[in-house]
Parts: structure tokens; C-alpha cells; sequence
């Protein structure tokens, strides 16, 4: 970086020009560092998930599962030789869902 020098009213750093304002201190533009936008993205993180609401509305909207009171039964897969293990749910002689 080059060394400040001084010419009237204003000083020059490297390219940038500090400016005086009326109470003779500078006025430096200021670019925001990382650090300043991580800051601000933080607070902007926080505040979107404020806006969201509280987590125990999510869960009193949330519908029953549908394996609710059914019957788990383990088998085995008949595709193959391999046997892959499988869970099966069941109401009755109704077949509601395949795991595995």
C-alpha cells in the first residue's frame, strides 16, 4: 500500500480518498467485510425462521400415520435368493404398507 500524503483538506490512502466532513474528522467509504455480511445473512437467517412460527404448530397440523394400529409382521422377499429382510403392515387382511 502507498504511503499517506496529505494535500489540502483531504488525504489520499493507496487510491482511496478520505474526505473531511465539517467537523474535520474523515469520512471513509466503507466497503462491508465478510465478517459484516455473515453478520447480516445470520440475522437474516434468524429473523425468516421467527417469522415461520412455533414448531408445535407444524406438529398439531400433521394427519395420523397410516400404519396408526396396524399389525408389523416381518418376511422375507421372494424375488430372489437373496433374502432381504422386509416389514410389512397390516390391518386385517388389508396390506397398507411394504418396508424394506
Amino acid at each position: 500500500m502507498a504511503p499517506a500524503t496529505s494535500s489540502g483538506g483531504n488525504t489520499v490512502i493507496g487510491r482511496r480518498r478520505k474526505q473531511k466532513r465539517a467537523d474535520g474528522r474523515a469520512n471513509e467509504p466503507r466497503d462491508p467485510s465478510r465478517r459484516d455480511f455473515l453478520k447480516g445473512a445470520g440475522l437474516g437467517a434468524a429473523a425468516a425462521a421467527g417469522v415461520t412460527g412455533a414448531p408445535g404448530d407444524a406438529e398439531a397440523a400433521r394427519e395420523p400415520l397410516k400404519t396408526a394400529g396396524a399389525t408389523e409382521t416381518t418376511t422375507v422377499c421372494p424375488f430372489c435368493g437373496v433374502g432381504c429382510g422386509q416389514v410389512v403392515y397390516s390391518k386385517g387382511n388389508d396390506l397398507l404398507h411394504v418396508e424394506g
